[in-house]
């Protein structure tokens, strides 16, 4: 027996694709009836319209970078002393804790989940 017999058969199938290649049109070199000139005047747009992101945007993002990165640093290096417990005892727990916090998870991710499917359902880019 071959020892990767699937991973052979698979990458077999994928690589005979020839026929496809040839009749779709999204994999022919060139595009016909296209204006180059047209092309590079769209090309043109987009790059003005587009916003670069601003100096100060990229200076804060550094400056929190480099502080997560100290104190990510200081964390892993300080040998850290546990604090000796107090004489009060911790608050008695409800039992509720885990399963509110599961719950509420579960309705906020579906909830999100669903949000984001019906923006998809109904942006323009989901149609060509």
């Amino acid at each position: 027996m071959v020892r990767n017999a699937f991973v052979a058969k698979s990458a077999k199938l994928r690589t005979d694709r020839g026929a496809q290649q040839a009749t779709c049109p999204c994999y022919r070199s060139g595009v016909s009836g296209v204006d180059p000139a047209a092309l590079d005047a769209i090309t043109r747009q987009a790059r003005g319209t587009r916003h670069k992101t601003s100096r100060a945007v990229w200076l804060v993002a550094a400056v929190v970078g480099v502080i997560c990165g100290i104190a990510f640093v200081v964390v892993v290096l300080s040998e850290g002393n546990p604090r000796k417990p107090t004489g009060t005892p911790p608050p008695a727990s409800t039992g509720w804790g885990f399963s509110a916090g599961l719950l509420i998870g579960a309705v906020v991710g579906i909830a999100v989940g669903l949000a984001i499917a019906r923006q998809r359902a109904h942006s323009s880019r989901s149609k060509p």
